[in-house]
């Protein structure tokens, strides 16, 4: 890690710094743990790699210290950034439009790196090796569509009001398309239905957040530029908060499944152990402890490389190579 101040990034140095030291270029991230995130995505394997730094500012870092400093990037200097809503938003503000006008600035285009992290096919993979000996079957493709079929309308009516300058409370707008929390039988069925609550607020949700102030030619013009840049009735759930998707619709599911496949193998132990209470009781906590330990979902997300071969993944880094060529 660097202070800004103290280094060196202009074209002229870097060049002939880069090719003394074997480098393609430095990449400047946000924090220590975007570092193999954009590893991964800008497929660093090659013989001649980018050299993937973090920097600060007066001990601060991260898109706000990145982005006081956007005026430095250059094809030997880029800055890779999570695009929250500046991507699909381009005029929400000066700093929107100073992102997607700098060749030198590469971005996730959906909200963050946890948007791509939690792909569907990604859980899918993960999910399949939370196991003792039978596989946790679960449709998360179709949990996530339906997710974000029931979002989509009033999250594209949300991004307008922010593209045209209205003030809209992100944390309040979450709140409101927040599951409820999941209920999972022991054969991995859902019990209830975590999405109803959306699905009855739906059209008040929708009234919410369009405005009379605002023409919906517009409004349809302004949707149809979000399904070419990927948002649309089944990715939407990609492009909220990165966080809020992680914390509020994805991790309520996978502890649930996790609390299912402990239930379900705590039942196996009692079985096998019959009577005996202390052979159930280490039994059950030898395998407790595998399952959180060896088998912790977020192990396995940073382990896994099929987060940089999805359809998101794929759409990112084509949209990146003007800024890599």
């Amino acid at each position: 890690m660097a202070d800004f101040e103290d280094i060196f990034i202009g074209e002229e140095y870097l060049e002939p710094y880069c090719a003394m030291i074997g480098s393609k270029g430095l990449v400047f991230v946000e924090g220590l743990k975007d570092i193999s995130f954009w590893e991964g995505m800008l497929d660093n394997n090659d013989d001649l790699k980018y050299s993937i730094n973090y920097a600060s500012h007066e001990g601060t870092r991260g898109k706000t210290v990145l982005m006081k400093f956007s005026h430095l990037a250059n094809k030997f200097a880029l800055f890779a950034i999570d695009s929250d809503f500046d991507y699909i938003c381009p005029n929400n503000s000066e700093k929107s439009k100073n992102i997607n006008s700098n060749k030198h600035i590469i971005q996730t285009l959906v909200y963050s790196k946890e948007s791509i992290t939690l792909h569907h096919l990604v859980l899918s993979d993960c999910i399949k090796k939370i196991k003792i000996k039978d596989e946790i079957t679960f449709p998360i493709k179709s949990y996530f569509e339906s997710y974000s079929n029931e979002i989509y309308e009033v999250l594209t009516r949300f991004l307008f009001l922010k593209e045209n300058g209205k003030a809209v409370n992100d944390s309040d707008f979450h709140k409101k398309i927040t599951p409820i929390e999941p209920k999972i039988n022991k054969n991995y069925f859902l019990e209830n239905d975590p999405l109803i609550t959306l699905r009855e607020q739906k059209e008040s949700l929708v009234s919410e957040y369009t405005s009379n102030e605002l023409a919906e030619e517009d409004f349809i013009r302004f949707r149809d530029e979000l399904s070419i840049k990927g948002l649309n009735e089944n990715s939407a759930a990609y492009f909220i908060n990165g966080h809020f998707l992680e914390e509020s619709v994805v991790m309520p599911l996978i502890n649930e499944l996790i609390r299912t496949l402990k239930a379900n193998e705590l039942e196996k132990i009692k079985i096998e152990c019959k009577k005996n209470k202390k052979s159930i009781e280490s039994n059950r906590n030898e395998t407790f402890k595998y399952i959180d330990n060896e088998l912790g979902i977020y192990k396995l997300l940073h382990d896994t490389k099929i987060k940089y071969q999805t359809s998101l993944s794929i759409m990112v880094k084509e949209a990146n190579k003007r800024s890599l060529d």
